[in-house]
C-alpha cells in the first residue's frame, strides 16, 4: 500500500488567493516536503525521513504517483536531465530517472552530513551543515568523487547552496547571525570565500544573471557581479519568507504565515508585492515552472496552483525605466557590438566582468543621453591583454536601473 495519498481540493478551506492566482489541485504528501524542484508537468518532492517521491502533474487536478525512492532521507534534490541528485542520509545520491515508473540508482558518495544541493558543469555543490559546503565531480555518475570543500567556520552550519558560474552562494545559520557566503569555484578543488553578506535569518537563495533573490523572512535582492563588494538593490520588508523560485520576472516566496506569495522583480531596484496565495498552515517550500507553482506546508502536504497572470497578455504601460542592453555578434571572436537602449539621459556605465565577479575592463563612463548607443569591446582587459575564453558579464548602470549581458567570447 502505497504511504502517500493523492487528493484533490479546491478553493474555500480557509484558503484565499489573489487576482491571477488559482488552486487546482493539493497533493497529501503524509510526510513534510522540504525541498521540491519542478521540471514541466513532473514534480520531484524531497519528503524527509519519507524519501523522494516523484509526480506527474499533467492533470494537476489529478496528480499521479510515477515512483518514489524511500531507502533513506531526502532533505534536497536538484535535476539535470534525466539524472537526479540527492541530499541526505549524509550522502549524496545520483538516481537515474530516465524511466520516471522505475528511477534506478547510478552512484553515491558518503559527505557526513548533506542536505540541500545545487548541480552545474559535471560538480554537485551540497551544503553538509558544520562541515560547510562539499564539492562533488559527478561527470562519472557511477563513480561521483568529492573533490573540494570549504569549512564552515566555527558555529555556523551550511543549510542551502544556489550556484552560478564561477561561485557558489551558501546560506548558512548560527545562534548570533546568518551570513551568506559567496564562494569562488573556478578551482573546484580549491574553492574560497570571496565575499560574504548578512541577512536576518536562515535563508534560502536563488540566483540568475549576477543577481541573488533572498527569502530570509524579510526578501531582498543583491547584485553580486563584483562579489567581494556585494550591493544589496531592492528589499520587500516583514513578508516572512522561507523560499524562493523564480520564473521570469517574478519571485515565488514560500511563507511561514501566509503561504504563497508573489514578488515583480522586474526592477531589481524596487521589487513589489504583486499578489498571492493564502493557506491555512505555513508555507515552507516553493517550485514553479512556466505558469505552475507548487507550496509546500507543515501541514504535509503541498499546493498546486497555476498563474495564469503569469502568462496572460500585458497591458499597456508606460515606457520602461530599466535601459536594456544586447550583444552582437555573440559568442564572438574578438569582436562584438553591445547595443544600449537607455531610457532617460544622465549618467552610466558599462563595465565587463569575468564569472569570478572581477572587473576586466571599463568600456563606459559618462553622460549618456536617452535612445539608442552602441559601443564595442574586443576582448582584451584593461592592460590591453587579450582575454581567455569563455563567459564574461557586460553591466550596464543607471540611474535609474540595470542590464546585463552574457558573452561568450570563443578562441
Amino acid at each position: 500500500m502505497r504511504s502517500i495519498f493523492v487528493i484533490a481540493l479546491y478553493l474555500g478551506l480557509a484558503t484565499g488567493s489573489t487576482a491571477g492566482i488559482v488552486q487546482v489541485g493539493y497533493l497529501d504528501t503524509d510526510q513534510t516536503v522540504w525541498d521540491m524542484v519542478l521540471v514541466g508537468e513532473t514534480a520531484y518532492l524531497a519528503r524527509g525521513a519519507a524519501g523522494l517521491t516523484i509526480v506527474d502533474l499533467s492533470d494537476p487536478a489529478a496528480p499521479v504517483i510515477l515512483d518514489q525512492f524511500a531507502d533513506e532521507a531526502v532533505w534536497g534534490v536538484a535535476v539535470v536531465g534525466d539524472l537526479v541528485y540527492l541530499g541526505g542520509a549524509g550522502r549524496l545520491r545520483i538516481l537515474d530517472a530516465t524511466d520516471l515508473g522505475a528511477v534506478t540508482l547510478v552512484g553515491e558518495v558518503s559527505l557526513g552530513v548533506s542536505s540541500k544541493v545545487a548541480v552545474q558543469g559535471g560538480y554537485a555543490y551540497v551544503a553538509c551543515g558544520y562541515l560547510g559546503l562539499k564539492i562533488v565531480d559527478v561527470g562519472a555518475p557511477a563513480h561521483p568523487v568529492e573533490v573540494g570543500r570549504f569549512d564552515a567556520p566555527q558555529d555556523l552550519h551550511s543549510i542551502a547552496v544556489a550556484v552560478e558560474g564561477d561561485h557558489a552562494y551558501v546560506t548558512n545559520s548560527d545562534l548570533g547571525g546568518y551570513p551568506l557566503f559567496i564562494i569562488d569555484v573556478s578551482d573546484p578543488t580549491e574553492p574560497w570565500m570571496s565575499g560574504w553578506f548578512y541577512t536576518s535569518s536562515s535563508a534560502a537563495t536563488a540566483v540568475r544573471d549576477g543577481l541573488t533573490y533572498t527569502a530570509d523572512w524579510n526578501f531582498f535582492i543583491t547584485d553580486v557581479t563584483e562579489s567581494a563588494n556585494p550591493e544589496r538593490t531592492g528589499t520587500v520588508l516583514q513578508i516572512d519568507a522561507r523560499d524562493v523560485a523564480l520564473v521570469g520576472d517574478r519571485a515565488y516566496l514560500a511563507c511561514y504565515v501566509t503561504g504563497l506569495a508573489i514578488i515583480d522583480i522586474s526592477d531589481p531596484a524596487a521589487p513589489r508585492t504583486a499578489g498571492g496565495f493564502h493557506t491555512a498552515s505555513s508555507g515552507l517550500a516553493v517550485a514553479a515552472d512556466g505558469d505552475l507553482v507548487l507550496l509546500s506546508n507543515h501541514d504535509r502536504g503541498v499546493w498546486i496552483l497555476t498563474d495564469d497572470s503569469a502568462t496572460a497578455a500585458p497591458t499597456a504601460t508606460p515606457a520602461a525605466a530599466d535601459p536594456a542592453m544586447t550583444a552582437h555578434p555573440n559568442p564572438f571572436n574578438p569582436h562584438t557590438i553591445l547595443s544600449l537602449e537607455i531610457p532617460h539621459a544622465g549618467l552610466a556605465s558599462v563595465v565587463v566582468h569575468d564569472l569570478r565577479g572581477h572587473q576586466v575592463r571599463n568600456l563606459f563612463e559618462g553622460d549618456l543621453s536617452a535612445g539608442r548607443h552602441t559601443l564595442s569591446w574586443d576582448g582584451v582587459d584593461a592592460r590591453g591583454l587579450s582575454l581567455p575564453a569563455g563567459v564574461y558579464l557586460a553591466v550596464l548602470r543607471t540611474a535609474t536601473g540595470r542590464a546585463v549581458a552574457r558573452l561568450n567570447l570563443v578562441k
